[in-house]
């Protein structure tokens, strides 16, 4: 039967991961990024950027693996369902292209959406399409140490 499984949707790091300008590109298919692994996206904060404050970005992609007739994720949205507990750390969200890189999206309208209603509009996703999305990450200065900290970003149709 076919439809839209969850199991079909995955996650995948972009071309370019190391940090930087160059940050960025397109998709790449021999990185997915799984849940619950430590430093599946962002790394651990050192203790140096506890102290002065950091700002980081991450470029994933939805991909939609789904196929067949009624495969294609109409309207979809994503927005942060699960905050960080670290009282210092905060996560925002902005769509981009696929091609982008840090160099152009660090101007992008990164956003706090918690709540899917006002959450980043990905559109359409096609049978083994993808959707590029950003995550700025912000540690504020001289906040407190905190071990495994973590968010979740949800998709779904609206």
């Amino acid at each position: 039967m076919p439809g839209i499984y969850a199991s079909n949707i995955k996650f995948y790091r972009c071309s370019s991961w190391g940090e930087g300008d160059s940050h960025g590109g397109d998709i790449d298919l021999n990185n997915e990024i799984l849940s619950n692994v430590d430093e599946a996206v962002f790394d651990d904060v050192s203790n140096e950027e506890r102290s002065s404050g950091d700002t980081e970005y991450r470029k994933i992609f939805v991909r939609n693996e789904n196929t067949g007739e009624g495969s294609d994720w109409e309207y979809v949205k994503a927005w942060i369902s699960q905050e960080t507990p670290a009282t210092n750390s905060e996560i925002f969200i902005a769509s981009g292209t696929n091609d982008d890189t840090l160099a152009t999206a660090s101007g992008y309208d990164f956003q706090h959406p918690l709540v899917k209603a006002s959450g980043i509009d990905l559109g359409t996703i096609s049978s083994s399409g993808y959707a590029p999305l950003w995550i700025r990450r912000v540690i504020s200065q001289g906040g407190p140490g905190y071990t495994q900290d973590s968010f979740e970003i949800s998709f779904e149709s609206s």
